[in-house]
């Protein structure tokens, strides 16, 4: 799999974890910003870690 290739699996894990944390969050109670602050980050550094991991193995 190219580079591309694992950008774009990684940019699609991105918004499946920031609407599934968003979900989770909204469900828990939690403020609206403090739910999208928090569904960013967390999402952002799934998808991070699973790129870093995948282009490290060269």
């Amino acid at each position: 799999m190219s580079d591309e290739d694992k950008f774009g699996v990684c940019g699609i894990i991105w918004v499946i974890t920031l609407f599934l944390c968003a979900i989770v969050f909204r469900d828990w109670g939690f403020p609206i910003w403090l739910g999208a602050i928090l569904s960013l980050v967390i999402s952002i550094a799934i998808s991070m870690t699973i790129y870093s991991k995948w282009t490290k193995n060269k």
